[in-house]
């Protein structure tokens, strides 16, 4: 199985979440754990704007070193993603600033935030 982790997952492992870490744990035994490069962006987005630039850049590098790998991009995968972002605000799903990580032109299940802890 492949764990596709969206922005916030890979930021609450970084920040040693514990349930998030011991989850990342179990899902790396039973198949692959990957990001997407839209999350790269996001990620990249806030250490640029952090403080403390430098450090948090090099902890965002080796974080994503550890990673199975880094999905690319293609089109068939932004309009899609576009088009699911959308229907899920029009349904309530998530509010207009968020994105669930998805728009991937094959099959790979998200790891949900309710796998990983009691904010979900």
């Amino acid at each position: 199985m492949i764990w596709l982790l969206d922005t916030n997952m890979l930021v609450y492992a970084r920040n040693g979440v514990a349930p998030v870490v011991a989850r990342l744990d179990e899902v790396w035994e039973q198949g692959e754990v990957v990001t997407s490069l839209l999350v790269v962006g996001e990620l990249i987005y806030g250490v640029e704007k952090s403080i403390r630039r430098e450090g948090n850049l090099a902890a965002l590098e080796q974080q994503l070193a550890m990673l199975d790998g880094i999905l690319p991009l293609t089109e068939a995968i932004v309009r899609r993603f576009g088009r699911l972002k959308a229907e899920m605000g029009r349904r309530g799903i998530i509010r207009p600033r968020e994105h669930p990580g998805l728009g991937l032109d094959r099959p790979i299940p998200l790891a949900p935030p309710a796998t990983f802890g009691p904010w979900a």
